[in-house]
């Protein structure tokens, strides 16, 4: 056996991957295996910490067809585990639909999801893919998988429905009975035939078929995996001609995981991930059962998920209540296998760093994700004990952003508290304003009235708001905010942060705060944010101007009155960190000020330059390195996308991975990096990715990271991806002195004519290399989105340089490109983040506008 705990506090010893290569070179007789499956036959159960029975019915393999039409509605529903059926096409009109996983005979199923208390209900409806009239000839069958719920002891029901644009329906399903008794469901338009009891002979889980002919309508069931002859229940008369829309499915059930804590049922979706992807890798059908059900010691090998009495037993030297809330523990014990860790997060990234790093899945993006085949699984003997570098870990993009995404990347998740938030404005309301302006920021400086920040650029922007935002119903207050302004030189931007009044309100605002919100923190990291209201305004009073020009810092007034609230606050709440900003104007820690011992200090680097590192730049280093020597608490907020336009090249693709060194090394604990949004955000998914596997192990190389993506997620295309990030990278850094902002409306300045034409052949080349995979060109369209919004956006310019160097800009026809994108124009959310409009249908309908005029010309 070989040992090893990962050490987070200095320096780790080895990365996961570099550990199990090591283990895989040992002899045989040093590195003994634990055999999880032979020739695609399980050989292991999975043991879960509380494994109960589901109690919702499942709905599976869902089919509407005709003699003629095999595809009016076919779903497997082959989402994502936990997810809303929604994403599926599917309308949930009441509760929600959720994806869950049935087995491996049954594949996924759809489950009622319960929101919090039973009884619960779900109703979701899909049309067809085009109305189909019943006649003799072209009779209408429905098919699908019913699984019965485990506990039947109360009423509940669970059906599919066929129905007209009327709403006139025709249904098949089953119920449950007040006194348990288990029935077949069904209704026709224009009555409804008798219940029929379910036979003794019926099992757990049922093929339901309706066959609606033009005067007829039977309804069938067998026991599923029979494969017998389907039996009829009834028939009944259908009274006139009918043309089916729409199918909907319906459930009811009163017990489900809406009674269990939220730590529970995450658990219980990663021990049936866990299954689902074993079961894929090795061909078997794997059990997961209770502590209560496990086979003995000897008998079969048991792969223990969780903590409890079992694995306690197992490994008796672990001291279980120091487990950090990430920290991940994955060992064998003879035949039998643990994967646990902290609570509330460290069982669950156990189990996706099992099936990743050991058995060699790999979670690209959500729905995109590599299965290895091995019908012979073995895991070589382990003793692992891991805890990532930093407690917070977020990537806030559009592809790490589903709770899917957020425990295969191991990115934070369930946290106390929300990672990015300006708290003054709630507990400062600027209503406040009106009678106390004294507890807000006064301004001896008017500004220049067409910038962004200052006090005659606040009271125009005021008066524009109530000029042309006239559907607003707070107008009258700006009203009030200009009157008071301009007779007290006071705004509500910013507090005054040496007014008794507004230190007073804060306090006793965070202290009513926290009487709601502590009972509910059971786990660390307990944080209240008293952050500063977002832009640059700040207090210009005789008090707040001393204490600026003797700290040199804005951040000193902000530190003197977090520490006076941090002080009340920790009388009543000791485990509680009060979290303030070093952003914009608050950017520079003070000279000699030092935040208290229950105080975070949070980072947000959202002026430097996003082309380098952030330590390439002697003042943000020194800014970040002072604050990680007098904060005993660190935290950094970086930004990794183009606010202006999350769908253009934005070329910094290796800088957060590479800041992150730094930033452990002085002592940063939290790391956010705030992402683009938008579905087709440039290069979202490998930005997410790599960025995942830096926060949990800084002992990777960027650069390697980023090419185990491309190649892994993009196939023989991978090659010619890299080169076009290359590209972008040279093109960037090409002018020493060139500033790439957050803020950028297009690609000038950095990105030529000449670069344009080589990243379009490049990703041609890169389309070439996958045109016979219909997964992989699609992946390698939605990257090449990106070059191509660039040189749209730019296409006069382009045209008059390529004129007048003689040299073609070779791209394709523009409207043939937005031909393309019309599909997406309602469905890719967000292409920015303001101005409004922002979303990806109006950055489309201009460009169409734009070159429609052209083709006109």
């Amino acid at each position: 056996m070989v040992h090893f705990r990962y050490m987070n506090k200095n320096k780790y010893l080895l990365s996961t991957y570099l550990f199990f290569c090591l283990v895989a070179c040992l002899p045989n007789d040093v590195a003994a295996k634990v055999q999880l499956a032979r020739d695609g036959k399980p050989l292991a159960v999975i043991v879960a910490e509380d494994w109960a029975p589901d109690s919702r019915a499942g709905i599976a393999h869902l089919s509407v067809t005709t003699p003629q039409s095999n595809d009016l509605l076919r779903e497997t529903f082959e989402g994502q585990l936990g997810t809303s059926i929604e994403t599926l096409g599917w309308t949930n009109s009441e509760g929600t639909y959720v994806v869950s996983y049935n087995g491996k005979e049954l594949g996924n199923s759809v489950r009622a999801h319960a929101p919090g208390k039973s009884p619960f209900t779900a109703i979701a409806e899909k049309n067809l893919s085009k109305p189909h009239t019943v006649t003799d000839d072209a009779p209408l069958t429905l098919e699908f998988v019913l699984t019965l719920p485990a506990n039947t002891s109360q009423e509940s029901w669970a059906y599919v429905r066929l129905h007209t644009a009327a709403g006139k329906r025709w249904v098949h399903g089953l119920g449950v009975s007040s006194e348990g008794e288990k029935f077949f469901a069904m209704a026709a338009e224009p009555s409804d035939p008798d219940r029929v009891l379910l036979p003794n002979s019926a099992g757990n889980v049922l093929d339901l078929k309706m066959e609606l002919h033009s005067k007829t309508v039977r309804w069938y069931w067998r026991n599923h995996g029979s494969k017998s002859p389907y039996q009829e229940i009834q028939q009944w008369a259908v009274s006139a001609e009918v043309t089916i829309t729409g199918v909907r499915i319906s459930s009811k059930n009163h017990e489900g995981y809406g009674n269990r804590e939220r730590s529970r049922a995450r658990l219980d979706t990663a021990t049936s991930d866990l299954k689902k992807y074993l079961d894929e890798v090795t061909g078997g059908n794997f059990e997961i059962v209770g502590p209560e059900a496990a086979p003995k010691k000897r008998n079969r090998t048991r792969i223990f998920v969780g903590d409890s009495p079992a694995v306690r037993e197992l490994l008796p030297k672990v001291d279980w209540n120091s487990l950090a809330t990430d920290e991940i523990l994955i060992k064998t014990v003879g035949k039998d296998l643990v994967i646990s860790g902290g609570s509330p997060r460290g069982k669950v990234y156990a189990i996706y760093t099992f099936l990743q790093d050991i058995v060699g899945c790999r979670w690209w993006a959500p729905g995109e994700i590599s299965i290895p085949s091995k019908p012979n699984l073995s895991v070589r003997r382990i003793n692992l004990t891991y805890e990532p570098p930093f407690k917070m870990r977020v990537h806030s993009g559009k592809h790490a952003s589903s709770h899917e995404a957020r425990t295969w990347l191991r990115y934070s998740y369930d946290l106390n508290f929300d990672y990015g938030t300006h708290s003054i404005p709630h507990l400062l309301p600027r209503e406040l304003f009106v009678e106390h302006p004294d507890y807000f920021c006064y301004q001896k400086d008017d500004g220049d009235p067409n910038a962004k920040y200052g006090y005659l650029a606040a009271l125009k922007g005021y008066q524009k708001t109530i000029d042309t935002e006239t559907e607003r119903n707070d107008l009258d207050l700006m009203q009030k905010f200009i009157d008071i302004g301009r007779r007290t030189r006071r705004l509500p931007q910013q507090p005054c942060l040496h007014s008794e009044g507004a230190r007073r309100t804060i306090t006793e605002n965070a202290l009513k705060q926290l009487e709601q919100k502590y009972p509910n923190w059971k786990y660390p990291e307990k944080i209240f944010w008293l952050t500063q209201n977002d832009g640059a305004y700040m207090c210009q009073c005789d008090k707040c101007e001393e204490v600026r020009q003797a700290e040199g810092s804005e951040s000193a007034n902000w530190v003197l009155m977090v520490n006076e609230i941090a002080e009340k606050i920790e009388a009543k709440y000791p485990d509680v960190l009060v979290g303030m900003f070093a952003y914009q104007n608050t950017e520079a820690p003070p000279k000699t000020l030092r935040p208290r011992h229950n105080v975070l200090v949070y980072s947000a680097l959202l002026r430097s330059n996003k082309r380098d590192p952030v330590w390439n730049y002697p003042k943000y280093r020194r800014h970040l390195e002072k604050w990680g020597q007098i904060a005993n608490h660190y935290y950094v907020w970086e930004y990794d996308a183009n606010f202006r336009n999350f769908y253009q090249p934005h070329p910094n693709y290796l800088v957060h991975p590479e800041s992150m060194e730094f930033f452990h090394k002085i002592g940063v604990t939290g790391l956010l990096v705030q992402g683009a949004k938008g579905v087709a955000a440039d290069l979202g998914s490998m930005r997410a990715w790599v960025n995942a596997q830096m926060m949990w192990n800084l002992d990777h190389d960027p650069r390697q990271l980023m090419k185990e993506f491309a190649n892994g997620y993009y196939g023989e295309a991978g090659p010619y991806i890299l080169q076009y990030i290359d590209l972008l990278l040279t093109a960037v850094h090409r002018d020493p002195d060139y500033w790439l902002g957050c803020y950028r409306n297009d690609t000038t300045g950095w990105l030529t004519l000449d670069d344009i034409n080589e990243s379009v052949a490049i990703l041609q080349q890169a389309a070439e290399a996958v045109q016979e995979d219909e997964t992989l060109s699609r992946r390698v369209w939605l990257a090449s989105r990106g070059i191509h919004f660039a040189w749209m956006d730019r296409y006069e310019e382009l045209q008059k340089e390529s004129n007048a160097r003689g040299i073609a800009l070779e791209v394709p026809d523009p409207n043939q490109v937005l031909d393309e994108l019309t599909p997406y124009r309602w469905d890719w959310g967000m292409f920015r983040e303001g101005p409004r409009p922002s979303g990806f249908n109006a950055y489309y309908d201009e460009l169409r506008e734009q070159f429609s005029a052209r083709s006109g010309e």
